[in-house]
């Protein structure tokens, strides 16, 4: 009775510690990298170091877990089947055989590896411990089966991965940022790393300023009408240039003509020796090279030609930290709206809004593919210039024209797309 109750008492420690060793399995494989790099690097805790250095030859680890694991499951089989022979007959080692592969998958597999599956951290931080010593006195045994399991996958033609395999990629890392952006309540830190990341995706044409919306001071014009511009103006820096915008002789900081008109020395001749000369780049130039460049060259300020080489617009340093930051956000909810209507939300917004800017402000899908603006958005759609207010749908979005000015939408109104709503349609 002795004899059996050690058997017993011998299997529940192999059955424990076969779920030991699966469960650590678990829990040392699936560790975050990169809570564990930080916390062994920049924390200095020493089980963070200890699993790090041991991750660091994952097959030795994983082979002295497998090594004790498969020994303990033999071993648990080996006393069931003695003990049901001396006890029961060998008839019985089947129904044997069975019982235990249940006990042996719940409770050395399933459960310890579901377990350490939901606190995976916690406990591959616990176990690194009694893995650092049973990896010492069993390394031997360890270096045998390595060098014997090396040498068969050289034979296969495939070979261990020196490293690089758990660095990120830059498309990796941003959906990692936007499922954190998602899960998160406030999601301003993630909304910034998001726009670093997508500034190489963009281009200056993304957050330029309209060749239509650019103010400036025209030279051709009397100095007492330059004067109520700058009066009007809400602009930090202004262009300055000769009857034509296409004339551009260079830019102009608002604080240096307020020095100089507190100076009382302020004229046409002061802003042309005042200004700085402008930089022309082409629509294709990217907004993370163009930000090295302003960084670089000290600018403020560039002119942005198209393919034939007229001027599309201009673009500042601001704007591009804009969009990183979200500075714009702010304005948005201040100047346009949103306005409930019906149970759904209705926004106003100006003609020259970016459409990048209106998706990532509202999380919504209007198309980027083509025009910049809003309202050339519409424009886009229709394939002419309405004549008066009309409204029409762009991907499940009502859209609906409120003024036009000079030959440009001015302001619309624009209704978020119910569910299932899709498709282009125009009402009059």
């Amino acid at each position: 009775m002795q004899q059996v109750t050690t058997t017993l008492g011998l299997m529940v420690l192999c059955v424990c510690g076969s779920g030991f060793f699966s469960g650590s399995e678990t829990a040392v494989t699936a560790v975050n990298r990169y809570r564990l790099q930080y916390l062994a690097t920049i924390k200095k805790n020493p089980n963070a170091k200890t699993l790090l250095a041991m991750l660091a030859k994952p097959q030795k680890l994983l082979g002295m877990i497998l090594i004790a694991n498969t020994f303990l499951n033999i071993l648990v089989s080996s006393l069931a089947t003695e003990m049901t022979i001396s006890l029961l007959g060998p008839e019985y080692v089947l129904a044997t055989t069975v019982a235990l592969t249940l006990v042996v998958l719940i409770f050395a597999e399933v459960l310890p590896k579901s377990v350490a599956a939901q606190k995976t951290d916690t406990i591959a931080y616990a176990v690194t411990p009694i893995l650092h010593v049973l990896l010492w006195l069993m390394r031997p045994l360890v270096i045998v089966v390595d060098a014997v399991t090396t040498g068969l996958m050289w034979i296969l033609g495939i070979r261990f991965s020196q490293g690089g395999g758990e660095n990120l990629s830059r498309d990796e890392l941003g959906n990692l940022i936007k499922q954190r952006r998602v899960s998160a309540q406030d999601g301003e830190v993630e909304q910034m790393l998001e726009g670093i990341l997508d500034l190489d995706d963009m281009y200056v044409t993304d957050v330029m300023l309209p060749r239509g919306a650019i103010e400036g001071i025209d030279l051709s014009l009397s100095w007492q009408e330059i004067i109520k511009m700058l009066k009007l103006t809400e602009r930090e820096r202004l262009l300055i240039y000769d009857d034509t915008i296409d004339q551009i002789k260079g830019y102009i900081d608002i604080r240096t003509i307020m020095r100089c008109l507190l100076d009382n020395k302020l004229s046409k001749d002061i802003l042309l020796q005042k200004m700085r000369k402008i930089r022309y780049v082409p629509e294709s130039m990217s907004l993370e090279i163009q930000l090295q460049k302003f960084k670089v060259e000290g600018e403020s300020m560039v002119a942005i030609v198209d393919e034939y080489g007229d001027l599309a617009g201009i673009v500042e340093r601001e704007d591009i930290i804009d969009e990183v930051v979200g500075e714009f956000a702010k304005g948005l909810s201040r100047s346009f709206g949103p306005v409930s209507r019906s149970g759904y939300q209705e926004y106003w917004f100006d003609g020259s809004m970016a459409v990048r800017d209106i998706n990532k402000i509202l999380h919504w899908s209007l198309p980027e593919d083509g025009a910049t603006t809003i309202g050339g958005l519409v424009l886009e759609h229709l394939e002419c210039i309405p004549e008066g207010r009309l409204s029409l749908v762009v991907n499940g979005y009502r859209i609906e024209v409120l003024q036009l000015r000079n030959n440009q939408i001015h302001r619309l109104r624009i209704k978020p797309p119910e569910p299932d709503a899709d498709g282009t349609d125009v009402e009059a």
